[in-house]
């Protein structure tokens, strides 16, 4: 009987740390969609980054 509650401990673990993973997969991927987004409207809005040796408007 301990050994079952102690497989079902270790499982509960592994589901903690399996979504703290998933958790932070979405936030990477959320925070890569934000930045890509943000580059493209910068690119429409003609901004660019000061002296990367693009073509730069300032608004």
């Amino acid at each position: 009987m301990v050994e079952l509650e102690h497989h079902a401990l270790i499982a509960g673990i592994l589901q903690s740390f399996l979504r703290v993973s998933q958790f932070g997969q979405r936030m990477t991927t959320w925070n890569l969609e934000r930045e890509r987004d943000t580059e493209m409207t910068n690119e429409i809005q003609g901004v660019g980054d000061i002296g990367n040796g693009d073509r730069t408007r300032l608004l």
